[in-house]
């Protein structure tokens, strides 16, 4: 009975996620215009220094270039574990002086090594759909008007399930949905799902549920203060929130089974996938996107007398989304439906 209720706990976290999401847009929908308005009326000075500045454009250190940091460390890391892992495979490396510059004894327990490489290409591939992917293809599929256009230049004001007039013949392309920046910063939910759900310590699970808070902390500020900024809608922020939530646990639990690959790769029993197998999976998941960006463009373009040639991109982007959906499933870590496979002992 026990473990059937542990079973279930994800999906019932799932519902209670998807239900409150509803809930949220429902009622940001309700209010959009007004309450974004009103945000932007009381806008919060003292967040400013925190949230805006980027060490990337030559400014202070900033709340987003610390998720993008633990992403480099995280994929720093990836690839240790993923070098490791590939050492196992290949007797020579072992005898090899050479190669010993590159093996700290740090790191020299390879089946710690290959049991990390999971959780952390995980957290990788779960940054590229929500930060990246998510955001973008909604972006450049919904092109949602931004209130600073609606303020500034006097277009209409369009609600969030609508497809926006915006389109790849005017040029510079700025989609308000959903927020980008919000989105960025909800990446270190992979992370915290790896310290709650992978770890036997309780330190180490109350660390997670500290950076799982500390996260929400921060990606709600990120919402607020991208909503006060003339950014973005109420809306988008909300749609991000729960986009991103929705697509971490999905992940973890469902799409790449990160807890049943754990425990076989902490057994040496994990079988059927490569070294470096997510940074594919992260390259198909990316033609895959594209596929999708090429055919909607294929398809308004029809509606649009001046852009009829664009509808040559609908074969291209079908293409694409089959080759990458097949390349994908072949790899063995997508494993919607599927088992997970291990050496049976």
């Amino acid at each position: 009975m026990m473990e059937r209720s542990d079973k279930s706990q994800p999906v019932r976290q799932f519902l209670a996620i998807l239900y409150f999401g509803t809930i949220a847009m429902f009622f940001a929908t309700v209010w959009d215009e007004s309450a974004s308005a009103w945000l932007r009326d009381h806008h919060v000075e003292f967040i400013e220094p925190l949230l805006s500045p980027s060490v990337f454009e030559g400014e202070s250190l900033g709340v987003g270039d610390v998720m993008i940091f633990s992403l480099i460390i995280c994929l720093v890391l990836y690839l240790i574990a993923s070098v490791y892992e590939q050492k196992q495979r290949r007797s020579y490396m072992d005898v090899d002086v050479k190669w010993k510059v590159f093996y700290p004894s740090f790191f020299n327990t390879t089946a710690k090594m290959c049991s990390l490489r999971p959780q952390l290409g995980y957290i990788l591939v779960n940054a590229l759909c929500t930060a990246f992917l998510a955001v973008h293809v909604t972006k450049w599929v919904m092109a949602r008007i931004r209130p600073g256009q609606v303020l500034r230049e006097g277009l209409p004001y369009g609600p969030w399930y609508e497809v926006g007039p915006q389109f790849i013949a005017e040029g510079t392309y700025r989609g308000s949905l959903p927020s980008g920046h919000t989105a960025l910063a909800m990446v270190t939910l992979g992370i915290a799902y790896c310290l709650i759900h992978c770890s036997g310590r309780t330190a180490i699970r109350y660390s997670g549920y500290l950076l799982y808070l500390a996260t929400m902390v921060v990606a709600v500020l990120m919402a607020l203060h991208r909503v006060m900024n003339h950014a973005h809608w109420l809306t988008d922020v909300v749609f991000a929130l729960f986009m991103c939530l929705l697509i971490t646990h999905w992940l973890f639990h469902w799409g790449m089974r990160v807890p049943e690959r754990v425990g076989l790769a902490r057994q040496n029993r994990l079988t059927g996938e490569r070294p470096f197998s997510e940074l594919l999976l992260c390259g198909y998941l990316t033609l895959f996107g594209l596929g999708i960006v090429l055919i909607s463009f294929s398809v308004r373009s029809l509606l649009i007398p001046d852009t009829p040639l664009i509808a040559v991109l609908f074969p291209v982007g079908l293409g694409l989304c089959f080759f990458s959906m097949r390349s994908v499933f072949k790899l063995g870590i997508f494993l919607t439906g599927k088992k997970v496979r291990g050496d049976e002992k």
